[in-house]
């Protein structure tokens, strides 16, 4: 059994986020997530915990690190570096000689810096959890999606309810972009977000349905009649002619 296995399990048990196991155990959250996933960002391979890391979690899980040590087994791999450790480099040693001299709190605080710059060279970006940040968002509702490319179909009721992170724009309708013809402003499976409107001005860009199917479009009035224009250049505009039928639906807030 691997440390992440562990400490999910004790988490789970005790109904803790990843952000409260890592202030109790003086760690990133960052981390735990790494221990959890016993994957080494930086080679895929499996995670080796140092020693310190042990006597670390053990703490944070009010245990002794033997009882931890030994529920490890045979099979973890342990990094043999300690803080007594006559191998270690004249610069961490300093550190650990100064750390020890320093109270509970402020050892802390140098284990959550070294923490961070550990997290930063291994590139570890601290995306934040959707379950244990909840506050952070909304929930949106779709009513379909509307092409970048092709014509998709739009509907009167939600088809779809997805988290989404705050601030949401005042809207009416949220719809799925479908296909790269609006990049890069729109992405393919970006979520925008339309304002019911009879009126569109020349140059913005709106939601129409051509035909029966939705695009997502770049509005233009000229001599020549009405054009849904793509920002990718790669696709040709859109032609509408007199025997077209053609509803807007919205513009798009931006």
């Amino acid at each position: 059994m691997h440390l992440g296995v562990i400490i999910k399990e004790f988490r789970d048990k005790n109904k803790l986020s990843m952000e409260q196991f890592a202030n109790k155990a003086g760690i990133s959250k960052a981390y735990v997530s790494v221990l959890e996933k016993n994957k080494d960002p930086r080679n895929g391979k499996p995670i080796i915990p140092s020693i310190p890391m042990i006597k670390n979690v053990a703490n944070a899980m009010g245990i002794s690190f033997e009882k931890l040590f030994n529920l490890l087994g045979d099979n973890e791999l342990v990094s043999p570096i300690d803080n007594t450790s006559p191998t270690l480099s004249s610069t961490v040693q300093s550190i650990v000689e100064t750390s020890v001299q320093l109270e509970s709190q402020r050892q802390h605080n140098v284990l959550n810096y070294a923490n961070t710059q550990l997290d930063e060279q291994n590139n570890i970006i601290d995306f934040p959890d959707l379950k244990e940040d909840e506050e952070e968002y909304v929930t949106v509702q779709l009513y379909g999606a509307a092409s970048a490319g092709k014509g998709l179909d739009l509907y009167d009721e939600v088809v779809e309810e997805i988290p989404y992170p705050k601030p949401v724009p005042n809207h009416d309708i949220a719809l799925r972009v479908h296909g790269d013809s609006m990049e890069p402003i729109f992405r393919d499976d970006e979520i925008i977000f339309i304002k019911k409107s009879h009126e569109i001005n020349h140059g913005q860009i709106g939601v129409f349905i051509l035909n029966g199917q939705g695009f997502l479009k770049k509005f233009y009035r000229d001599v020549d009649g009405l054009r849904l224009v793509s920002l990718n250049k790669k696709y040709d505009d859109l032609i509408v002619q007199e025997f077209d039928d053609i509803q807007l639906i919205g513009v798009v807030v931006m």
